[in-house]
């Protein structure tokens, strides 16, 4: 499936809490595609998430303000079909990874100037979506997105990093 971060994540090389960190990260707001599922089990509470030959992610949160908080979100409908066409392209993967940046700079991020100019994408992205015609699907997919603030903001850091 298609996944987006909620939180910048450090990848593991295993789907366990002890493994090694790899050195690649997931960054706040990025999209990834998952190739496997570890479901959490009565021995460990956590699910993980293999982001294909680039490591391991948990789906929630481990420390900080994010312990026990689930820290992807699953993109559904058309929107991840989209998000799929570029992830599975090479090029246009790699160029996704360059405009995303370096891993430094998420995670010195600055919640409140990243929260503004998603509002102000926000906006703009309200305004588009009213001048264009969605097909229902479509329509669902973004709604199931934007459900509330925290997802609004989670759309609009993918879409302006992509």
């Amino acid at each position: 499936g298609i996944f987006i971060a909620k939180t910048s994540v450090r990848l593991r090389s295993e789907a366990d809490v002890a493994s090694d960190l790899t050195g690649d990260m997931v960054k706040v707001g990025e999209v990834f595609e998952v190739t496997e599922v570890v479901p959490p089990s009565e021995e460990d509470p956590l699910g993980y998430l293999r982001v294909g030959e680039r490591g391991w992610v948990f789906d929630v949160g481990v420390a900080g303000p994010w312990v026990g908080v689930p820290i992807v979100a699953e993109v559904t409908g058309s929107t991840a079909a989209k998000y799929a066409k570029i992830l599975r392209n090479r090029n246009k993967y790699a160029e996704y990874q360059a405009a995303l940046g370096d891993d430094d700079d998420f995670m010195d991020e600055d919640l409140p100037k990243v929260l503004e100019e998603n509002e102000k994408l926000w906006k703009a992205l309200q305004q588009e979506i009213e001048t264009e015609e969605l097909d229902e699907e479509q329509k669902k997919a973004f709604e199931h997105l934007c459900q509330d603030e925290q997802e609004r903001n989670l759309v609009l850091s993918s879409l302006r990093e992509a």
